[in-house]
């Protein structure tokens, strides 16, 4: 997973801040691609210009109908890089087809085109930054800008987008806009984690191989989810946990009910939860059982539990998301003890 840096030379001096912030705030093993459209090598120029095209396209929602051509070779009106956007528009007036004895009035279609070179507008597309192959930071005032374009009938809806507005030259805005995209782009490794979860088979993840599949470094997924389990901790150590009856009999299959109490505000969902024992001296079936523990709730999960010998053991209780198989030893373990007595 790479960063990608559009810029001119006189943009250059945000590289250095850029490649800090990516190490901080998204992952420093991403490595920053800088695309200068002035460079001296013409296909370099070239790829940039249908690399930088590309993005900004797929930024841009379909239905806004908005074409887009940049120019990194050809000079026009004195500025060898600008932007071509244009759009389809109804026009009122004259117009002629084949077949037509004269001019006919009414609406017609035609393209709008708008240009923006290095003395006028270029500043509200250059520098630009994509990650993970979308387009992430625009210079501020590129929005309003693009809102003002698209076809006029119907009237366009407005402009959603995904991507960040932000003053290149000022360090402040651009700590929080890479504070956000750090913590939007774990989001979307989390549910893209869950969506290829959910064809495994196993409770473990193997982070060399899911982050190939998804294109991201290890570390970053792991980011990625100790963010989340560390939220979720916070809960799960609120959770109060009771087995009833605490004492069993030896040799004998007791129904213990195991009472879950969550006095948070946050509705947990769907969750499993294990109950497991030391390796000897006690059977517990079946391993785990499905809930649902919503905020302020108390659910109970019933189990087999018989014990070979008497004596005192500690159970513990493990938690998992129902539709991921989390890490294991990412989630808090609870314990509790339980007697065996003879009969």
């Amino acid at each position: 997973m790479d960063a990608e840096f559009f810029c001119l030379s006189s943009q250059m001096d945000s590289v250095g801040q850029l490649v800090r912030y990516l190490g901080r705030f998204v992952d420093p093993t991403i490595a920053l691609h800088v695309m200068n459209a002035d460079a001296s090598d013409w296909n370099e120029r070239a790829q940039l210009g249908r690399r930088y095209t590309e993005l900004l396209h797929g930024s841009i929602p379909p239905e806004r109908e908005l074409g887009i051509e940049m120019n990194t070779s050809l000079e026009l009106f004195g500025s060898r890089v600008y932007l071509r956007i244009f759009w389809p528009m109804l026009v009122e007036g004259y117009y002629w087809y084949p077949g037509a004895d004269e001019l006919v009035k009414g609406l017609y279609r035609t393209f709008y085109n708008r240009y923006f070179d290095g003395r006028d507008g270029l500043s509200l597309f250059l520098p630009a930054l994509a990650i993970r192959d979308r387009m992430v930071l625009v210079p501020s005032g590129q929005n309003e800008t693009l809102e003002s374009m698209g076809p006029n009938e119907p009237a366009p809806p407005p402009l959603q987008r995904g991507v960040i507005e932000v003053d290149f030259q000022n360090p402040k805005e651009l700590e929080r806009a890479f504070a956000t995209i750090g913590k939007e782009l774990r989001r979307e490794l989390r549910q893209e984690l869950q969506a290829y979860q959910s064809f495994q088979l196993s409770d473990q993840v193997d982070f060399d191989a899911v982050s190939a599949h998804l294109g991201v470094p290890p570390s970053l997924l792991r980011h990625a989810i100790r963010e989340a389990h560390k939220a979720r901790e916070l809960i799960y150590n609120q959770l109060r946990c009771t087995a009833e009856p605490a004492a069993v009999v030896k040799n004998v299959q007791t129904r213990v009910s195991l009472r879950i109490d969550n006095p948070s505000d946050v509705d947990l969902g769907q969750l499993r939860v294990q109950l497991r024992g030391p390796s000897s001296g006690i059977e517990i079936n079946p391993e785990r059982v499905n809930i649902r523990l919503p905020a302020q709730a108390s659910v109970r999960a019933d189990f087999s539990v018989a014990s070979t010998r008497v004596g005192e053991f500690a159970l513990e209780v493990l938690f998992l998301d129902a539709e991921v198989n989390a890490p294991l030893d990412l989630l808090p373990v609870q314990q509790l003890w339980i007697t065996s007595a003879e009969g």
